[in-house]
């Protein structure tokens, strides 16, 4: 198993300690849609997996205009911290 699927189970199982749902996400007529879809009580966000070094194709840079245009939580990372401290913020704000 590479860096970046073990990063994703750990995310993974961050979110559900968190009591949130996250689901792995392959979307074969979408390109660049983000690896992992986490959903809470009224809230989705999307998390894009690097491991380190690693960098976003195109479709997945028009992904996260396209999230953020639209005003959805999105992170890219390779980063467990960040992806914690990042649901954290989304899901519990105060």
């Amino acid at each position: 198993m590479g860096l970046e699927a073990k990063l994703e189970l750990k995310i993974k199982a961050h979110a559900r300690a968190m009591r949130l749902h996250p689901f792995k996400f392959t979307s074969p007529g979408s390109p660049g849609v983000s690896d992992l879809i986490v959903l809470g009580e009224g809230v989705v966000a999307f998390i894009e997996v690097k491991s380190p070094g690693g960098r976003r194709s195109g479709p997945q840079r028009a992904f996260a205009v396209l999230l953020r245009r639209l005003g959805l939580p999105y992170l890219c990372t390779a980063d467990y911290d960040e992806a914690g401290q990042f649901l954290k913020d989304t899901f519990q704000p105060n």
